[in-house]
C-alpha cells in the first residue's frame, strides 16, 4: 500500500497494526526491530495527521507492550476523545487500567 501512495496514513496505521499483532502474538522473531518499525510507521502518520483516533490507538497498544502503561493510558484516552466510539480504543483503555491498577497492588 505504501508503494501505491507513500503518504498514505491508512497503510502506515495498517502496517503498525499488523506487526504489533505479530509481537502481541508471540510470532514476532525481531520484537524490538518489529516494535521500532511500528513506532516510525505510527509517528509519521501521526505527524499527517494528528488527530486520527486509529493511530493513537495502534500507538497506545505500542505503549502497552513495551510496558509504558502510563503512556499508553494518555494515547488511549487521545483515541477516545477524538472518536469516543472507538471500541479497540476503549477496550484496550480498560486492559491498560486493569494493569496500571494490578502493577500498584503488587
Amino acid at each position: 500500500a505504501l508503494e501505491i501512495d507513500p503518504r498514505s496514513v491508512d497503510a502506515r496505521i495498517g502496517m503498525a497494526q499488523a506487526l504489533l499483532n505479530i509481537v502481541a502474538g508471540g510470532w514476532s522473531s525481531s520484537v524490538q526491530q518489529d516494535q521500532a518499525r511500528a513506532e516510525d510507521l505510527l509517528l509519521e502518520a501521526l505527524e499527517r495527521d494528528a488527530n486520527r483516533s486509529d493511530a493513537h490507538a495502534m500507538m497506545g497498544f505500542l505503549r502497552r507492550l513495551q510496558n509504558r502503561l502510563a503512556e499508553s493510558r494518555i494515547e488511549y484516552e487521545t483515541a477516545i476523545a477524538l472518536d469516543r466510539n472507538n471500541a479497540i480504543a476503549l477496550r484496550n483503555l480498560g486492559f491498560t487500567l486493569l494493569y496500571l491498577v494490578s502493577n500498584c497492588v503488587s
